[in-house]
């Protein structure tokens, strides 16, 4: 499985990034892995987009330690969603370079 390290603009929209922030990004063609310096104890709601701003359904799972999220997709935009103490929603959008003209 070949592994490349991406470099996509991240955006807090809305929240305590600081949560789940600093994060690196690496991936395959068909796989997202997101690796968190922080342990999460749940998994984000993910909500993958490609570059005509369709989304799908995509499944994830957060591994053993807590510190990688892999979502088996490679989408052009991704937006992480978490709910934090107080109820409070947290909202972090990765979006890979370029822009929206052309395909994902």
């Amino acid at each position: 499985m070949l592994q490349f390290i991406l470099e996509p603009a991240q955006q807090c929209v809305i929240g305590n990034c600081a949560r789940m922030m600093p994060l690196t990004v690496s991936g395959t063609k068909t796989q997202t892995f997101v690796h968190f310096s922080k342990a999460l104890k749940v998994a984000p709601l993910i909500l993958p987009e490609n570059r005509q701003g369709k989304s799908w359904y995509a499944t994830s799972r957060l591994t053993a330690d807590g510190k990688t999220l892999i979502v088996d997709t490679a989408p052009w935009r991704l937006d992480m969603l978490q709910q934090g103490p107080g109820k409070q929603i947290t909202q972090i959008r990765l979006t890979r370079g370029g822009n929206k003209e052309g395909n994902q």
